[in-house]
């Protein structure tokens, strides 16, 4: 991917994988780690799907079920792109998640990829986008984990 595409990319570029949210990556790493022989990872609002290839990457051994959900069809774009490049093993869903399935505006914020949000207050001046959206409950009943 270019390294400069999006906020995250440019985070990691300019500081390592370290510097990404290093609280969220240590909790996530501290809840995987516990839950080694029955991991399910939902990576809501995946975005290019860091945190699902880092799951699925550090505990591959255990074959983790990852499923990234990313909204914004662009990025969904780009996380796929990431994971096939990388031979992951995920499931990445174009879809958001929410309290009921079928369609909903998506406002894309106009300073950053990473704070597009289904709240129309989240960020004054965003466009939107109509996007799908299902449930958890929803996606079980269909054989996600």
């Amino acid at each position: 991917l270019d390294r400069k595409q999006t906020a995250v990319q440019r985070q990691v570029r300019r500081g390592g994988l370290a510097s990404y949210e290093p609280p969220t990556q240590a909790t996530l790493l501290a809840l995987s780690q516990q839950l080694r022989t029955r991991l399910v990872f939902f990576d809501v609002g995946a975005h290019i799907g860091l945190y699902s290839a880092m799951i699925n990457t550090i505990f591959r051994q255990y074959g983790p079920q990852v499923v990234a959900f990313e909204p914004t069809p662009d990025t969904f774009n780009l996380c796929t792109r990431l994971r096939d490049a990388n031979q992951l093993n995920y499931i990445a869903i174009n879809q958001a998640i929410g309290s009921e399935t079928g369609e909903v505006s998506f406002f894309l914020s106009p300073k950053a990829e990473t704070s597009n949000s289904m709240n129309k207050d989240f960020r004054p001046g965003a466009e939107s986008i109509q996007v799908l959206v299902t449930t958890l409950d929803a996606l079980q009943s269909q054989g996600l984990p």
